[in-house]
């Protein structure tokens, strides 16, 4: 399984088709493909600063992970979500308080804390 970071060059922003492509791939594995796809992984790392562009998105009050496959890697796609409990995605531009997908997750190994106590296991 690759380690690479995930996210595009555009800043971890992914095309809204392949977004549903990736969590229909995740969804039509089954059972046991999906514990080969995590078969190594031990955590993902997000970093802060991608996060906080989700967060600083007027109306978010949460976010919502995904899972999805990309190119046999799984993948985690990160949304804002409104008050209602409703995903922020919007790819036509049409405004202010609305987003899109992002992929912004490293899986470890590779980005692991090697001195991490949950890391002993």
């Amino acid at each position: 399984m690759s380690t690479k970071r995930t996210s595009s060059p555009a800043g971890g922003v992914i095309a809204l088709g392949d977004a549903i492509a990736r969590v229909e791939a995740w969804a039509a594995q089954s059972a046991e493909e999906i514990g080969q796809s995590l078969m190594g992984i031990r955590a993902y790392t997000i970093d802060w600063e991608d996060l906080s562009d989700i967060y600083e998105t007027t109306g978010v009050h949460g976010m919502r992970v995904y899972f999805g496959v990309n190119e046999g890697e799984v993948s985690l796609l990160v949304v804002g979500v409104n008050e209602a409990g409703e995903d922020m995605i919007d790819y036509s531009n049409r405004g202010y308080g609305y987003q899109k997908v992002f992929d912004f997750t490293r899986p470890c190994p590779s980005t692991c804390d090697p001195k991490s106590p949950l890391q002993a296991t």
